[in-house]
């Protein structure tokens, strides 16, 4: 058994809205250790503009939150407890409906490497920029990611922008297709993913999340299409730092189990969070445990109302 690797997101949370819509709650989280930062969420609902989630319900577009305090943070006291800092928060939208909020909480040490961006291209506008993000100690890195333009195409941001479906690229620190590969490598960020989050009035809008060896984000970044049918799931890329064969591994599978992470946020149009890789479909169970992967997060992306992929993420 390797030695596990301090996680660079220590909570992940899905906030949906009640039976009245009027408000946002939890459904799902990983806490980790932290059972006490889980024990003051689960009570908890947020409105429209209140809190972390229900800001980016709100403003319809993620957000980064780098001073986790009230008042608009209202856990202040329980993260300040956990070492809690930083906060991401996605707004999972399918045409003009919010879905759900996908929120990921980060927290800083001396060994805290990686990145989550935000980049936007207001409208008509050819270039996309990065609106805001959370780079943990990744300081050179993150300076020149504030003065980078992306146009349709080139590199991380771009390529997503450009395709519409999620890109999965590793090796940062040496592929052309990274622009900023020599940053990468010299700060240690090894794998990229790219989600395009769609157009919005305010703009055109991309996630990237960036993992470094020594604090992951992920084991693992795999990309999920709907069948001809739309019943499934069918492989598409992905890359595990166990170098497993996801290709051979996935070959000829459609996963389909509506219990499962990756067949409740295609059914269900959500993400799903997972704490048990017993749920999922036996290949991938059977190849998740061979990576000593345990869990993982599920998030389908859109293009206006259609859903054109499932993008999730193992640690």
């Amino acid at each position: 058994m390797t030695q596990a690797k301090r996680p660079f997101v220590r909570v992940t949370e899905l906030w949906v809205p009640n039976a009245d819509g009027q408000k946002l709650k939890l459904a799902r989280g990983q806490y980790g250790e932290l059972s006490d930062f889980e024990t003051v969420s689960q009570d908890l609902e947020f409105a429209f503009g209140e809190g972390l989630p229900g800001k980016a319900w709100k403003d319809g577009h993620p957000i980064v939150m780098h001073d986790l305090s009230k008042p608009l943070f209202l856990r202040e006291d329980a993260a300040r407890k956990v070492g809690l800092t930083c906060g991401v928060a996605v707004p999972i939208i399918k045409g003009e409906e919010t879905k759900a909020v996908l929120v990921l909480l980060c927290g800083d040490s001396e060994e805290h490497l990686g990145a989550i961006e935000v980049w936007n291209a207001p409208p008509g506008e050819p270039d996309m920029g990065l609106s805001d993000g959370y780079f943990g100690t990744a300081s050179k890195f993150e300076f020149q990611s504030k003065h980078m333009k992306f146009r349709k195409g080139f590199g991380l941001p771009g390529l997503a922008w450009e395709s519409g479906t999620p890109i999965v690229m590793g090796d940062l620190g040496r592929t052309k297709k990274f622009i900023r590969r020599q940053s990468a490598e010299t700060s240690g960020i090894t794998r990229g993913l790219g989600i395009p989050l769609g157009d919005r009035d305010d703009g055109t809008w991309v996630l990237t999340i960036l993992s470094a060896l020594s604090t992951p984000i992920a084991g693992r970044f795999e990309v999920w299409l709907p069948s001809d049918d739309g019943n499934g799931l069918v492989f598409n890329t992905g890359i595990c730092e166990s170098g497993a064969d996801l290709g051979g591994a996935y070959e000829g599978l459609s996963v389909s189990k509506v219990d499962s992470a990756l067949g409740r946020a295609l059914h269900d149009g959500i993400p799903w969070i997972s704490t048990s890789i017993e749920d999922e479909d036996p290949e991938v169970s059977a190849s998740c445990k061979a990576a000593e992967l345990s869990r993982l997060v599920a998030m389908p992306v859109y293009s206006g109302e259609k859903l054109n992929s499932v993008v999730a993420w193992y640690s």
